[in-house]
């Protein structure tokens, strides 16, 4: 009996490789999306003799619009995922607990002030990262994120910042990266950022608005303390 965990699938048009396909036959799967911004099929996996994978051989892409190296790009830079196959597909596993380098706790400061709603279960805590404009309503063009984040080490860090639309970062009152585009939130594809910080609490600011399909939020990551 093999635990599978959660596994994504990519390929063209989701159809599994015949390399890839022994890997993943066995298990039960149902089919969510991982978050709002990933858009990528999800599978959920159970347990059943004779390994990890799908009981259905026919899947589906959630967004075809999508090209396979957006997918699967998106995934690669997303540190949750472990890349188990890779070839003409790409077959991950999303690890939870590791999502610690995301920031996701904000309080909103315009419009009107609030706690940017979390995650409630401690299970979907351990793979939360994009911080979502839906979770608190569909109506406002833009919002105003704060966090206090405190940093016990002084060095140079270096943070990457990925908005679905146009948005700006800001930390402790600087400006250090902006965009007017639509960048879509793809992680590995967003600002990077190279800051010094002292030890102590520093305010990071985000300003961001929606893209014209809607969609409105933002990843903010550390990516690596450079010394």
């Amino acid at each position: 009996m093999e635990d599978c965990g959660t596994l994504f699938v990519l390929g063209a048009a989701g159809q599994l490789s015949q390399r890839a396909r022994p890997r993943v036959h066995a298990c039960r799967a149902s089919a969510r999306v991982l978050d709002s911004a990933v858009g990528i099929l999800r599978i959920r996996t159970g347990r059943r003799s004779g390994g990890c994978g799908f009981a259905r051989e026919r899947l589906h892409r959630l967004r075809p619009q999508r090209s396979d190296e957006q997918v699967a790009g998106r995934v690669l830079g997303d540190p949750r995922f472990d890349v188990v196959y890779g070839g003409f597909n790409v077959l991950a596993r999303i690890v939870p607990n590791r999502n610690r380098a995301f920031i996701v706790d904000w309080r909103v400061l315009a419009p009107g002030a609030a706690r940017y709603p979390r995650m409630t279960s401690a299970r979907m805590r351990g793979v939360e990262g994009f911080v979502d404009m839906n979770r608190l309503d569909r109506i406002s063009g833009c919002m105003t994120f704060a966090t206090g984040l405190r940093v016990t080490s002084p060095g140079k860090y270096l943070y990457e910042f990925a908005p679905y639309g146009a948005g700006t970062l800001a930390i402790d009152g600087r400006n250090l990266a902006s965009t007017q585009s639509a960048l879509e939130a793809r992680l590995g594809e967003g600002l990077f950022v190279q800051v010094d910080l002292q030890a102590g609490t520093h305010e990071f600011r985000i300003e961001t608005c929606r893209a014209q399909n809607g969609r409105g939020g933002f990843y903010l990551l550390e990516r690596a303390k450079l010394q």
